[in-house]
């Protein structure tokens, strides 16, 4: 039943379908992040610092991104949707789902707290390892 349902989603991206699929994930996600980029390159522009990222450097950018990029995500992706799908073979190994209140248990909770302490621990070392430096 799974198989098909694969199967199905397959069939209905294979028409035009695909090429938006394609636009959007060579567009949406670099887009996002040069839009930031460049807003924050603005801001640094403004205080007329020296750190600011020079226009024919953005430029550059927007041509490895347009000229490079995008076409090779857009031939990757039509050899991608051109080969067959794959056969795939699945046991059927029925899993027992957890009751909804065992995710909200006192015990996942009280390790909410040691995840949060574990997070910190990387920035924590990145700030602290330039100190020794100054020291020696």
């Amino acid at each position: 039943m799974s198989r098909q349902r694969c199967y199905a989603a397959v069939a209905a991206v294979q028409g035009e379908e695909w090429k938006k699929t394609t636009l959007k994930t060579a567009l949406l996600f670099p887009g996002v992040v040069f839009a930031i980029f460049f807003m924050l390159n603005l801001l640094v522009w403004g205080q007329r610092s020296s750190g600011a990222v020079p226009f024919g450097t953005l430029f550059a950018l927007c041509f490895l991104w347009f000229g490079i990029s995008v076409p090779l995500v857009f031939i990757g992706s039509y050899f991608g949707y051109k080969k067959p799908a794959p056969e795939v073979r699945t046991a059927h190994v029925v899993l027992q789902c957890p009751l909804s209140g065992e995710c909200c248990s006192a015990r996942s909770v009280g390790n909410a707290a040691s995840h949060l302490a574990l997070g910190c621990k990387p920035s924590g070392v990145s700030l602290t390892s330039g100190s020794d430096e100054k020291l020696a």
